[in-house]
């Protein structure tokens, strides 16, 4: 369950991906999103709580966005 709605709520940035159709791109996204949904799931289930999952998301973020910047 959290694997779907981690991909449904960032589907969002895939959109200009399908519009021009670059499947390789959606495909490449889509899996790389299932992982990190995996991951993230499994620490909220070893850590029992939603901070640990937020904090590692924000991490992510800041990294993707400094090699997007980069």
């Amino acid at each position: 369950m959290n694997i779907i709605l981690f991909a449904v709520w960032h589907v969002g940035y895939m959109v200009p991906n399908m519009i021009s159709g670059d499947c390789f791109a959606v495909i490449t996204k889509v899996f790389a999103g299932a992982v990190y949904g995996v991951i993230l799931g499994f620490i909220r289930l070893k850590t029992g709580n939603c901070w640990s999952t937020i904090l590692v998301h924000g991490v992510m973020n800041f990294f993707g966005l400094v090699w997007f910047i980069v």
